[in-house]
């Protein structure tokens, strides 16, 4: 079976919910470039509400904790920390690792906190899955002679970072609609998973997938709306 991401899970989650009766489990597998059985299985453990139960198998990766550890301790001297995936690749060729690049970044997010600035990471989704959305502040304009500050509403699209910006004098929750209304009308369509910061306009409480979205916001699109 096909191993998806959880970005990628979540897109087709909503695809599957926002087509429902409308797009086959075949579909959104070529969609995903998956097969069936892979949809079937992701779409049944949601329905199910099932509990992942690997996460609590012991990972192959423990016994080089000593060697982890001194690794990850050299690392906080770079001021952009190195990739699980360049220590993973260090394991192996220097001390023969033989388990999975899964079971090392499980071990590394299980003992140690996030890095004070994240490695570049790119993510790769189908078409259509998410946009991510954001304010740019206080952008200073010349229009007509005149030196104005306006707000960029900016949105990318999580697959082709095709890009909409939006300018706008304000930033209250009217604004924040009405701009995501002008971005989806620029772009030709609404993703099925809308991610914008953690602003004001966009999120109640909480932060990550755990935020709370304001309602209104909810209603632009019919998957989910995931603050990142």
């Amino acid at each position: 079976m096909s191993r998806l991401s959880k970005e990628e899970i979540m897109g087709l989650k909503a695809l599957a919910q926002r087509n429902k009766g409308k797009m086959s489990n075949c579909e959104i597998a070529r969609l995903f470039e998956v097969t069936e059985g892979t949809v079937r299985y992701h779409l049944k453990r949601e329905k199910q509400k099932t509990v992942d139960k690997r996460k609590d198998k012991p990972m192959k990766a423990s016994p080089f904790s000593h060697i982890i550890d001194k690794w990850m301790e050299n690392n906080k001297k770079n001021i952009r920390p190195l990739s699980v995936r360049e220590l993973y690749e260090y394991l192996i060729e220097e001390y023969g690792y033989k388990g999975s690049y899964k079971s090392v970044l499980r071990y590394v997010r299980k003992h140690y906190p996030p890095p004070p600035i994240r490695p570049r990471r790119r993510v790769e989704l189908p078409a259509g899955c998410s946009a991510q959305v954001d304010w740019v502040e206080n952008v200073p304009i010349v229009i007509n002679g005149k030196l104005k500050k306006l707000n960029a509403f900016v949105m990318t699209l999580s697959y082709s970072r095709g890009t909409a910006c939006i300018w706008s004098e304000k930033k209250d929750e009217l604004s924040w609609i009405h701009c995501h209304n002008l971005a989806f009308k620029f772009l030709g369509g609404i993703p099925a998973v809308i991610r914008p910061d953690n602003v004001k306009t966009a999120v109640i409480k909480g932060q990550g997938p755990k935020g709370t979205s304001l309602k209104d916001l909810s209603k632009l699109c019919q998957g989910p709306w995931i603050p990142y």
